[in-house]
């Protein structure tokens, strides 16, 4: 996960010196507020901490869905968005089903790409039960040519809150997806 994570950081900062080249998409002293639909994958590794010397890990893949809205202020946006997710793999075999989580972004608008902060809650549902955990990480995303799409990467980390017997459990998530603005 550790280099998936640095891909992650490594593909950010590559568009940095793209995005410097395109026009941007709003006058600095425009301000409009958008809504949009997307879909996506992830790859999901769990991590839980029994305590020295015993640790779990455990690989999934999720799909699932996202609806936001963004303002946009100048060269900044902030925005809110919700997430559901069909969680597969071996996460689904220990009794993960889905998950759920609300969140807020804010970041830079850079031309046709935007780079951003995550921060939000997330609810993991499975086996009857549920675990609560806070939420944060980076994301970029590109509009594809001059369409309503574009195109988003992101990675999150989760820590969880509420693990029973007072097991840390964490989560690193890497999303891949697209979405269209209305």
């Amino acid at each position: 996960m550790q280099r998936i994570a640095f891909a992650l950081i490594a593909l950010l900062l590559s568009v940095i010196p793209a995005a410097a080249q395109w026009e941007p998409l709003v006058t600095p002293s425009a301000s409009k507020l958008s809504f949009y639909v997307g879909a996506h994958g992830a790859i999901v590794n769990a991590d839980m901490d029994f305590g020295a010397p015993i640790n779990l890990g455990s690989n999934g893949q999720a799909v699932g869905g996202r609806i936001g809205a963004d303002l946009t202020l100048g060269q900044f946006f902030v925005g809110a968005f919700i997430d559901a997710d069909k969680v597969m793999g071996d996460l689904n075999t220990l009794g993960v089903d889905w998950d759920a989580s609300a969140n807020i972004r804010a970041g830079a608008n850079l031309g046709k790409s935007k780079l951003y902060g995550i921060f939000g809650a997330a609810r993991t549902f499975g086996s009857g039960q549920h675990l609560d955990a806070w939420q944060y990480g980076v994301g970029t995303e590109l509009q594809l040519g001059d369409s309503n799409w574009s195109a988003r990467l992101e990675y999150v980390r989760r820590d969880y809150r509420n693990v029973p017997f007072g097991l840390e459990l964490e989560a690193d998530i890497v999303k891949a997806g697209i979405n269209y603005k209305f």
